[in-house]
């Protein structure tokens, strides 16, 4: 039975005329690398990676848009104990790739449990246009009736914040 292929962990650096393509996976088997150079005429070029790695047993693939142009010829890669990378040369070795091409053509993955879930409102993003609303006359900040002789709230069980150091218990 064929396993699933995942996709591996990637970061770039750009290296004089090198790209430099970082893959963080360890035990990379020896003889697994497989690269692909597909030019898509007008609509620039890919590359297909493809890599197994020994312990634990997986199948990896990546595939890279490319921004600009590579020498098909002079495609290498390397496996280290815990990376493998590959290296482009560039044909056009002014010109400045970035990283921000790495993720440009991803597809976007909803996260397993989120499809149709409400947002909830400690994630929602922030505003600098929002302001918080005056509260009503006799609130707290805390939400209590403004007496301050009430009891405090129960122990929930989670950390206690010390604010004084000698007040601590030894």
């Amino acid at each position: 039975m064929a396993q699933a292929l995942q996709d591996p962990p990637v970061s770039v650096r750009e290296k004089g005329d090198r790209i430099v393509i970082v893959f963080t996976v360890a035990n990379v088997k020896q003889g697994s690398v497989k690269v692909d150079h597909e030019s898509h005429g007008g609509d620039g070029e890919s590359l297909v990676i493809r890599f197994g790695a020994v312990s634990p047993t997986r199948s990896y693939e990546k595939r890279l848009y490319l921004p600009h142009a590579v020498v098909p010829g002079k495609i290498v890669n390397d496996i280290q104990a815990k990376t493998m990378t590959v290296q482009l040369v560039k044909v056009d070795a002014d010109a400045a790739w970035g990283t921000a091409w790495l993720k440009a053509k991803a597809k976007g993955k909803a996260k397993k449990g989120a499809k149709g879930a409400p947002a909830s409102p400690s994630m929602a993003p922030s505003s600098p246009h929002l302001t918080p609303s005056p509260l009503p006359a006799g609130v707290d900040a805390d939400g209590g009736d403004g007496d301050a002789g009430a009891a405090a709230p129960a122990d929930t069980g989670g950390d206690v914040e010390v604010a004084d150091a000698a007040a601590a218990p030894p």
